[in-house]
């Protein structure tokens, strides 16, 4: 019998880390602050001050992170965004982004303990 478990169905190992991302959209000229959660070989989950609408692609740049290839950005696209409310704290927006290309991967400086 098949799980229905949606972590199951991951095609990559995710991977905690907090590292702080600077992501910028070119089209918009929009550029936020955002936190890396974890990650994979695929992509990123983040937390956000601001809602991220799916289908919007940005580059990625950090000094704390490198990507293969020594390349000091990448670019990924975001899959999805929810809004999450926390009492007595400003509304708080996490998010999956899916790397565009297959041969870059992140790798954060530092690994988050829990």
């Amino acid at each position: 019998m098949q799980s229905t478990n949606a972590r199951d169905k991951r095609a990559d190992v995710r991977r905690e880390c907090r590292t702080i991302l600077a992501l910028e959209d070119g089209r918009a000229g929009q550029r936020l602050r955002a936190t890396a959660c974890n990650y994979s070989k695929g992509g990123l989950f983040i937390q956000a001050d601001q809602p991220l609408w799916p289908g919007v692609e940005f580059r990625i740049k950090t000094d704390a992170v490198s990507v293969t290839g020594n390349a000091s950005d990448c670019a990924a696209t975001v899959r999805w965004c929810k809004a999450i409310r926390t009492p007595g704290l400003a509304m708080t927006y996490i998010a999956g982004l899916q790397f565009c290309s297959s041969k870059r991967s992140f790798r954060p400086a530092f690994k988050f303990r829990v």
